[in-house]
């Protein structure tokens, strides 16, 4: 067996051009270098395995072991036994394995390069190296070296969370199709070699253009050229269908993707989640509470570029046991009016770690499981998946005084996170220019924060959508670059992550400590039993007050919220100021009252037409349509005019060849060798130096002509032969009615296929289309050739 070194690093090449999308998915590049370490090994290993003439499968199990070798080396120092992988080394590579299904699931692209994600992402590319080298090289099946090519892009494609640059795609198709053409290009040369008759072209039409081996390696160029740029294209016409993570995160798996958990990758962009609307049950609970708040699942304080980061938190650190204590909330004075309430969840599908609750939580029983609470934010953490829990949690109800004024007695030490402070750099001119116009007059954080919810809520003009509007153009019409933040406040629409991100951003920008949350919406209600389906996932911020701690509020329009909590509630037709009567007890009594009067106007708020204006306009029948229609018209309107182009090619070519010809004979002449064409599509080629006579009994055998065709294929030669030996500019007859005939008759026997091809892709035609394909590359070239003879000529002198 040859040893094939330059397959082998071309096979090699292609693996490490599949697995470069990863550098999408980690927010480093330290698993770079082992990974394409696995590769090189790999591949010089099949070197040396078929320098020895060991047979395929030998030469995959030394790639295999020297893999596993080289892998230990790499990932398993301090776990090795004499240098060589032991059972100490599997049990830590899986232990660092279980670690990067934990990262998978807790963060989202970028996602922290761990030990864990390094190790995979080396032994993911290893077992690709060995497979994609065993079919390219070992095989010699390059074609079939571009499944797992595939399959390891697609890997980072589906979990990248966006659509990947298009240079990722085209590298590997370049350097893919460089493969099948190398081994392609090999094997017609081998035919050339060993067949008696050299390679011609099927018909005559095909004389004008390449022959050989050459013809046929231009032909798969351009089929190549062609295939890369409809793959580029055709996605952008197609409608965009919601990402599938491989872990699925939160509201990933929809109504029709059968039994399971749900997953929480704890991503904060919820649009796919919002737009599937999938009505699939997370979890169903009881409550004593008559409006429950939303459940939160975790909180996150960091926001880099235009996304918020999660926490790097694992159960493992904040579990102590079946039964841990309850902190008291951050910030909440002991004498702050609340009120005990209870759930009781009946069925929950949200996998480990994560688990949602209320908050401020106030107690928990897990039924046995370990579990635990991060001390700064009260996010519960369990060990194991909980079917079913009880929790009790707090409903604070402080007064105006304490809001306005703080609580009295209380320290003023704020236990906030620094970051909670940070205002986002890239918007920080606009957001605290805003911040200060919304907020003036207002003299506390509460009445700021009242006012920056209102402001969002309903006073700014904002539009709630799970769309994103356009990029923002100048009057020139060119795009005016935006950070995502910036984007939305000037064009004020958006969905909860924006409406969050603002108010966080502008409190922050007054002083007030603000992070966002991530959870559910409450759900609906049916006979006391509470359902959270995915699409009521739903995020909002909450702000640090002193001595109250933190708090909810609700920025996002009610049509999606429903109302905010009652502290935070500005009444219709009030200001931020005027919108709650002055309280100068610490009973909390007025809260109370207030509570029925706002439960009362809660379905005025929550109804759909408040905060999409215009829902009630008559939708045309194109807003029916998918998503993308037009793109995708435009594509079939731009295939079928390249599928008319060869048939329009071959026509022309008849054409111009029946007015080029001197006379009658040229003109059965031309006709003869446009009916020989089209038999020729029809897998029927006309045999070399045959008389007219000879061809006839040809055709007649080949086609099993009826009567009427075989008379009508026998007037056609009998008019050919008088035409070659009759006078010059002698009276010939016409010959297009008889071909036709000939062409109804043959095209019955034989196969739909090559029927269907004979009319889509007629030789005549895609002769003419490498023709002017040609003549089109000389006329654009001859103006650079003019140029480079110039430069010559000049340099020469």
């Amino acid at each position: 067996m040859n040893a094939r070194p330059g397959d082998a690093a071309l096979a090699a090449l292609a693996t490490v051009t599949a697995i470069w999308p990863v550098t999408t998915l980690l927010d480093s590049g330290e698993w770079v270098r082992a990974a394409v370490t696995m590769v090189l090994v790999v591949a010089l290993a099949g070197v040396a395995a078929r320098s020895a003439r060991l047979r395929g499968w030998q030469v995959v199990l030394g790639q295999a072991v020297v893999a596993a070798i080289v892998a230990g080396w790499l990932y398993g120092r301090g776990h090795l036994w004499h240098g060589l992988p032991g059972i100490e080394t599997v049990t830590a590579f899986n232990s660092l394995l279980v670690d990067a299904r934990g990262t998978i699931e807790s963060f989202t692209a970028p996602a922290p390069t761990t030990r864990g994600l390094t190790l995979l992402v080396g032994l993911v590319a290893g077992v690709v190296a060995v497979v994609v080298d065993y079919l390219a090289v070992t095989r010699r099946s390059a074609a079939m070296a571009g499944l797992p090519l595939l399959a390891a892009f697609l890997g980072s494609s589906a979990n990248s969370g966006s659509s990947l640059h298009p240079a990722f795609f085209v590298a590997l198709a370049v350097v893919w199709l460089v493969m099948v053409g190398r081994q392609g290009t090999g094997l017609v040369r081998r035919w050339s070699t060993t067949s008696a008759t050299p390679l011609t072209p099927v018909s005559s039409a095909s004389s004008v253009g390449d022959t050989g081996a050459a013809g046929t390696a231009t032909l798969g160029r351009s089929l190549g050229v062609v295939a890369i740029v409809a793959a580029l294209l055709v996605p952008l016409a197609l409608p965009h269908l919601p990402t599938r993570f491989l872990l699925s995160g939160l509201g990933r798996n929809d109504d029709s993707s059968g039994g399971g958990n749900v997953g929480f990758s704890q991503s904060l962009d919820l649009s796919r989640d919002l737009a599937d609307r999938s009505t699939r049950p997370v979890l169903t609970y009881r409550t004593t509470a008559s409006a429950p708040p939303p459940l939160r699942v975790t909180v996150s304080s960091t926001y880099v570029n235009g996304t918020w980061l999660p926490p790097r938190r694992s159960v493992d650190r904040v579990a102590t046991g079946t039964e841990p204590s309850v902190p008291t909330p951050t910030g909440l004075d002991p004498s702050v009016p609340k009120r005990r309430e209870s759930v009781s969840v009946l069925g929950n599908l949200l996998e480990p770690p994560n688990l949602a609750a209320p908050y401020p939580l106030a107690g928990a029983d897990l039924g046995g499981t370990r579990w635990g609470l991060d001390n700064r934010t009260q996010s519960l953490l369990v060990a194991d998946q909980v079917s079913g829990y009880d929790l009790s949690y707090w409903d604070v109800e402080p007064t105006d005084s304490m809001l306005r004024d703080g609580v009295p007695g209380a320290t003023t030490n704020r236990v906030v996170d620094p970051r909670d402070l940070q205002v986002d750099s890239r918007s920080a001119v606009r957001v605290r220019a805003l911040a200060d116009a919304v907020t003036r007059g207002r003299t506390n954080a509460y009445d700021k924060a009242l006012a920056i919810q209102e402001f969002l809520r309903s006073n700014g003009g904002f539009t709630y959508s799970l769309t994103l509007a356009p990029p923002v153009t100048d009057r020139t019409g060119r795009v005016v670059p935006l950070d995502p933040l910036s984007h939305f406040l000037v064009t004020r629409q958006g969905y909860c992550v924006q409406f969050s991100t603002a108010m966080i951003m502008m409190a922050r920008a007054q002083g007030i400590p603000a992070r966002i949350a991530v959870g559910f919406l409450p759900g609906h209600v049916d006979r006391g039993i509470w359902t959270v389906a995915v699409a009521d996932a739903h995020a909002w911020p909450e702000l640090y007050l002193d001595g109250v701690g933190w708090l909810r509020f609700e920025p996002t329009p009610a049509a999606r919220s429903g109302a905010a909590p009652v502290y935070a509630t500005v009444l219709p037709g009030t200001s931020a100021d005027q919108g709650r009567p002055t309280d100068t007890t610490a009973s909390g009594s007025s809260s109370s009252n207030r509570k029925q009067d706002l439960l009362e106007r809660a379905n005025d708020l929550a109804t759909p037409q408040t905060a999409l204006p215009g829902a009630s306009s008559r939708a045309s029948w194109v807003d029916h349509l998918p998503h993308g229609w037009s793109l995708v018209l435009l594509a079939v309107l731009l295939g079928l005019v390249g599928a008319a182009v060869a048939p329009a090619g071959a026509l022309w070519s008849r054409r111009r060849r029946l007015l080029s010809a001197p006379d009658g004979a040229g003109r059965v002449e031309a006709q003869w060798v446009a009916l020989t064409e089209q038999l020729a599509d029809l897998g029927m080629p006309a045999p070399p130096s045959q008389t007219p006579r000879q061809l006839r009994d040809h055709y007649v055998r080949e086609a099993y002509l009826d009567e009427d065709g075989e008379q009508a294929l026998g007037r056609v030669l009998g008019t050919l032969e008088r035409a070659r030996y009759a006078p010059p500019h002698a009276a010939v007859t016409d010959l297009r009615e008889d071909t036709h005939l000939v062409l109804r008759a043959v095209a019955p026997t034989r196969p739909p296929w090559l029927r269907l091809r004979a009319v889509v892709m007629p030789s005549a035609g895609t002769a003419e289309v490498r023709r002017l394909r040609r003549r089109l590359a000389r006329a654009l070239g001859s103006p650079f050739r003019a140029v480079a003879d110039l430069v010559r000529r000049l340099t020469q002198r």
